[in-house]
């Protein structure tokens, strides 16, 4: 079962790396298929297959022989480790909750490696969802510690100029609240 988790992971893991690559950029994330992002060709399925394609083509082009960023075989590689990690032998909405954060936080880090922003248009829909759980799981939300988190890096910005993005002080902030 760990296999299919990790595969599934893997295949999560390359459409999070396509997505943050995309959206900031306000690109699509269904057209154009997927393709090389330095000769703009079109991948085959042998191409699209985790992990096993980019070791097959060495980390390069099939096409253009450039060399590929290894941001892609992580990102598949490390979302199939926290599939296989979170996700047990049942489903339940605790683990639906547990992935969702995780995921939350791979794609935001992903977003953040390409262009050093926290997405907006994945962390309100998404913390949204994990504020919805958390509240229907009976979990409860930290507001005193949440609000002190803010503050403290809001003095820790203002005393050492960007030292922290914006971005950064909501994310922690919101997570601290959970």
């Amino acid at each position: 079962m760990y296999f299919v988790y990790f595969i599934s992971g893997c295949i999560w893991g390359s459409f999070l790396c396509l997505a943050a690559e995309r959206v900031p950029k306000r690109q699509s994330i269904i057209q154009p298929r997927s393709h090389c992002i330095f000769c703009k060709k079109k991948l085959g399925f042998l191409e699209l297959i985790p992990l096993f394609s980019i070791i097959l083509l060495r980390f390069r082009c099939l096409h253009c022989q450039t060399k590929l960023p290894i941001i892609y075989f992580g990102s598949e590689l490390v979302s199939g480790l926290l599939f296989t990690a979170v996700l047990p032998k049942e489903l339940s909405l605790q683990t639906f909750y547990q992935l969702v954060l995780f995921l939350m936080m791979f794609l935001l880090s992903l977003t953040d490696i390409y262009y050093l922003q926290v997405e907006p248009k994945f962390f309100y829909p998404l913390f949204s969802i994990l504020c919805l759980i958390h509240f229907y799981l009976g979990k409860p939300f930290y507001l005193l510690p949440a609000f002190l988190v803010f503050i403290t890096l809001i003095l820790f910005n203002n005393i050492l100029r960007d030292s922290i993005g914006g971005g950064d002080i909501l994310l922690i902030s919101a997570l601290s609240l959970l």
